[in-house]
């Protein structure tokens, strides 16, 4: 099975929409978004946004951490306290990124 084929082995269920097998599904880690206070979204660029914009459109508050922080960004150091974090960013932007302080 390569990208595009559309083949799984006989007798595998699939999701209807996105054909994923559903013991992939089944195995999903879930997180409670709402069960916590915020949730940081680094990175201001389309995905940083598009991300934004839902997450404050479900009603969760929202911190967005910037490499310039000014008016509604915060820095991005202040953004990796938060419990949940999404990385919007490049990957080439990674290595400059305090990934090191993500607490766990």
């Amino acid at each position: 099975m390569g990208f595009g084929d559309d083949s799984l082995p006989v007798g595998v269920e699939t999701n209807s929409r996105f054909g994923t097998p559903v013991s992939a599904m089944n195995n999903d880690i879930k997180v409670p978004i709402v069960a916590t206070d915020s949730v940081a979204v680094i990175g201001t660029g389309y995905f940083g946004k598009a991300i934004t914009t839902k997450l404050v459109q479900c009603g969760i508050k929202v911190v967005v951490g910037s490499r310039n922080p000014a008016g509604l960004f915060v820095s991005i150091e202040k953004a990796l306290q938060e419990k949940i974090v999404i990385l919007a960013v490049p990957t080439f932007s990674w290595p400059e990124m305090p990934l090191s302080k993500i607490q766990p």
